[in-house]
């Protein structure tokens, strides 16, 4: 079969397979480190997105702390930490609304945003008596437990 083929033109023919292999082999390699490049950032923005859920659920968690503090000892220290609460919930808020794109997530994202809401209505609630000077309204109030139902449901997301 190679008999007729001219000496140069075997040689150019048995250099061109090692290469042509060479060629294809290096494009799967390619396409195998353009998938796993891809996997690895979609698996980067996902940490990223529980990091940030965690953190808001720290701050949610602060925030309702330090209303605590405030209600038990009205002190300038427990309303400044309930101030930096809020803000760092707003802010983690924000990064989130920002990189949650899935639609399934951004239901449970906007739960999250809900129950947060809510316990800073609760809470502003609480401090406004504690500010007024009905300590004791505050107190029967937060003796009812509402504030297990917002942990309840900030559990369950």
């Amino acid at each position: 079969m190679f008999e007729n083929i001219k000496l140069r033109n075997r040689i150019l023919l048995g250099y061109s397979v090692p290469v042509g292999l060479s060629i294809i082999v290096a494009g799967v390699v390619f396409g195998s480190v353009a998938n796993v490049s891809y996997v690895s950032n979609q698996l980067q923005t996902a940490n990223d997105i529980v990091d940030e859920v965690d953190e808001l659920a720290l701050a949610l968690s602060d925030l309702e702390k330090s209303a605590r503090g405030y209600l038990l000892q009205k002190t300038d220290q427990s309303r400044s930490a309930y101030n930096r609460a809020w803000e760092e919930y707003q802010k983690f808020s924000k990064l989130l609304d920002e990189s949650v794109k899935d639609p399934e997530l951004r239901k449970v994202f906007a739960d999250l945003q809900k129950l947060g809401n809510q316990i800073k209505a609760y809470d502003d609630r609480l401090i406004a008596l504690v500010d007024a000077g009905n300590v004791n309204e505050a107190l029967a109030i937060w003796r009812r437990g509402e504030s297990l139902r917002f942990a309840e449901e900030e559990h369950k997301l």
